[in-house]
């Protein structure tokens, strides 16, 4: 898998939290308002992994893989909420409820 990849080859960018630190950002805020080009790689990331996440939920539909995509969602929680609102309708409703979920932990 492509997102499997690309977190090997750029690890900066696998946690939130751990790529704000990595690019001595301040901020989620500063991290996904994409004024940088760190910002547009984190987003291109968290992109491929939550298309990664839907298309385990379409060929993989089992508790185990739920919870792996929700482990992988849980690291990017504090950017996924902040541009939740905005992206949730470019995935299924399955997804959403998973994402909605890691979101209200």
């Amino acid at each position: 898998m492509q997102y499997l990849s690309l977190g090997l080859q750029n690890p900066e960018l696998s946690e939130t939290n751990f790529t704000i630190a990595h690019f001595k950002m301040k901020s989620v805020d500063e991290l996904i308002e994409g004024n940088s080009i760190e910002s547009e790689r984190y987003l291109w990331f968290l992109d491929i992994m939550m298309e990664a996440c839907e298309s385990l939920i379409n060929y993989f539909p089992t508790d185990i893989w739920k919870n792996t995509i929700k482990f992988n969602i849980g690291l990017h929680k504090a950017a996924i909420e902040a541009i939740w609102s905005d992206e949730r309708k470019f995935y299924s409703a399955e997804l959403g409820k998973i994402v909605d979920e890691v979101l209200d932990e």
